[in-house]
């Protein structure tokens, strides 16, 4: 399903941000 591709993109965005700071 497109919603569990999605659910990781954002898994994957946050954590990166969570990084940056």
């Amino acid at each position: 399903m497109i919603t569990k591709w999605l659910e990781e993109l954002l898994l994957l965005i946050t954590t990166r941000v969570i990084k940056r700071l």
